[in-house]
């Protein structure tokens, strides 16, 4: 080889090299740069906080909770699919001890069987239930103020007991208000299918009951009454809820008016009752028209006898589930929260902060002492009480 040929490889080795080098660095660069980028995004995410937190003690296998309910500033409870919780006073908690406001006792209670509807609780009951198979069905009232406390304190009604034709309760549409409804009797409504002669019925078992003088015993059962649906095509409860005394169960395609003897005191043809909320003495309640095929705003100056419609509604907004805090009503779909003003001409309706709640399903809202909880199908969320009218910013999810 000449010497002007190895001069040539030489240099073409060297410019070889010197391209490699350079990708080389470029390559370390664009690793770096990502680096970065990665490191920034994690610091980001690490100190980013939102208006609702998330509560630490409500995840993995307890982060689905159905229910809700504070006792002024005694105490909570909150209800999972088989356990429940419970924060308060030591001396409202049956011994046990709070250390702090926001220590909540979680406990599985042996009557409690794993549900997938949400249970209804009131200061005095609390009422479940267990469903595997006709002969095994059966509910149990609980006193809210034991929940979660030994078997005990709990009464079992079994239903294949009152009811032979029993063939199974009729939940499966309360996919988000309560699967059973208590007034404030006492009286507990039940939805159930009742099966003879091959021929499917819907039912309606009212059970009577009273608290005994002491929370520390169990629920009296006084007596139960089978309430018959006896209009064809109505297979299935969409809506069953409870207005001081009177039960309003919305089917198929009817409402019907219960009163404390069990009589379907009105029959409304024409529309569907939603959810309603009492302010004063009237009514407020979203429906939907049958013959005008449109979601409606209606109220009621007679307890539900006459229902006035007095204007249409968004889908939304006619499915709110409604509470009441602070003697505010407030109503939640989904992830999102309202606060809702009535009047007798319509309603107005004002999107509050929902921030740190996007894409969870809320299932209720309570308010105790100086914070509200958000109960979701995946955690427990609290912000301070008076934050909770905080109005949500233009475009935010």
């Amino acid at each position: 080889m000449s010497y002007a040929e190895h001069f040539e490889l030489q240099t073409i080795e060297r410019k070889k090299n010197i391209a490699m080098e350079k990708r080389n660095v470029f390559v370390l660069i664009i690793i770096v740069l990502f680096s970065i980028s990665c490191e920034k995004e994690n610091i980001v995410e690490v100190f980013k906080t939102h208006k609702w937190n998330n509560h630490p003690a409500f995840q993995y296998d307890n982060s689905i909770l159905l229910n809700s309910f504070s006792v002024d500033s005694s105490y909570m409870v909150i209800s999972g699919t088989d356990f429940f919780s419970k924060v308060g006073d030591v001396a409202n908690l049956g011994g046990y001890d709070s250390i702090f406001e926001d220590d909540f006792i979680k406990q599985k209670n042996i009557a409690i069987k794993p549900v997938s509807r949400k249970i209804p609780i009131t200061s005095q009951i609390t009422v479940t239930y267990k469903e595997t198979g006709s002969s095994a069905a059966q509910v149990n009232f609980i006193s809210t103020a034991n929940y979660g406390s030994a078997a005990s304190y709990s009464t079992t009604l079994k239903m294949e007991e009152v009811d032979p034709t029993f063939s199974g309760f009729n939940f499966e549409r309360a996919a988000w208000n309560d699967c059973i409804a208590i007034n404030e009797n006492g009286q507990v409504l039940i939805p159930y299918y009742s099966r003879s002669n091959e021929v499917v019925q819907l039912r309606l078992l009212l059970v009577n009951t009273q608290q005994t003088g002491s929370s520390m015993l169990p629920t009296e059962i006084l007596d139960t009454k089978i309430i018959k649906i006896e209009d064809e095509y109505e297979y299935h409860v969409n809506y069953l809820q409870s207005s001081n005394e009177l039960f309003f169960v919305t089917t198929d395609s009817k409402t019907y008016r219960i009163d404390t003897e069990g009589n379907l005191t009105d029959k409304f043809d024409d529309f569907h009752l939603y959810d309603m909320v009492q302010r004063n003495d009237t009514l407020y309640a979203f429906g939907y028209d049958f013959t005008l095929g449109q979601n409606e705003f209606l109220h009621s100056t007679n307890n539900g006898k006459i229902w006035n419609k007095t204007s249409t509604s968004e889908f939304e907004i006619a499915h709110l589930n409604l509470t009441t805090i602070e003697d505010k009503t407030i109503g939640y779909w989904r992830s999102q929260i309202w606060q809702v003003m009535f009047s007798d001409s319509g309603y107005s309706v004002v999107e509050l902060d929902n921030d740190g709640l996007a894409g969870e399903i809320i299932t209720s809202i309570t308010a105790y002492k100086n914070k509200v909880y958000v109960t979701t199908r995946s955690g427990l969320f609290y912000r301070n009480l008076s934050n909770l009218f905080e109005i949500k910013e233009a475009g935010s999810n």
